[in-house]
């Protein structure tokens, strides 16, 4: 029990059932906040990764700060023009090394207190190959949490051996926007 009211505390700084997921918080940060609040404008720049063709939204990914107390790494995204850096999507990721039933655990965990916090949250789960992975043997398990203008994922990915990535269990908050660009127009 002391673990479950731990985790809560770290990763959700709230006290009291919510119906709005918008404010969750992760590493202190939540959408719509300015990431300049959190991180120096070069610090984002110098962090940008190149994932998508459309160039709507820009992504920064950013690991290992001092002040990071329960995440590895964030990655956020903004609109690219935005110079605020308003945040859209946040995600945390904890590396899980060689360790993947330690996550399966951390994200029942997880998915314990979103379903206490947000009783009233439509929700699915389900596990799927990883896309990224022609092979089909790494695996992603997801358990989702959404309303018509955000959702929760948290995420435990098994990448095989072959393909030598770290397994992680990712923590992200987007808006629902967001993923219909992700979705429709970012990889075109």
């Amino acid at each position: 029990m002391k673990t479950l009211l731990t985790l809560f505390v770290l990763l959700f700084s709230s006290t009291v059932v919510a119906d709005d997921i918008s404010d969750f918080e992760i590493e202190g940060m939540s959408l719509g906040d300015s990431a300049l609040d959190y991180f120096s404008e070069e610090e984002i720049k110098n962090n940008l990764q190149n994932y998508y063709n459309d160039k709507t939204y820009s992504v920064a990914e950013i690991e290992f700060l001092p002040s990071f107390k329960v995440y590895d790494a964030i990655q956020i995204h903004f609109k690219t023009l935005d110079r605020n850096y308003v945040i859209h999507s946040i995600s945390g990721f904890i590396d899980y090394p060689n360790n993947i039933h330690e996550c399966y655990d951390k994200k029942n965990e997880i998915y314990d207190e979103i379903i206490f916090l947000f009783q009233n949250m439509q929700n699915d789960e389900y596990e799927s190959p990883h896309e990224a992975d022609k092979s089909g043997k790494s695996l992603v398990s997801v358990s989702r949490f959404f309303n018509d203008e955000v959702a929760i994922r948290v995420i435990c990915t098994d990448w095989t051996k072959e393909i030598g990535y770290l397994d992680t269990l990712r923590v992200t908050i987007d808006r629902i926007e967001l993923l219909k660009w992700i979705n429709d127009k970012a990889y075109k």
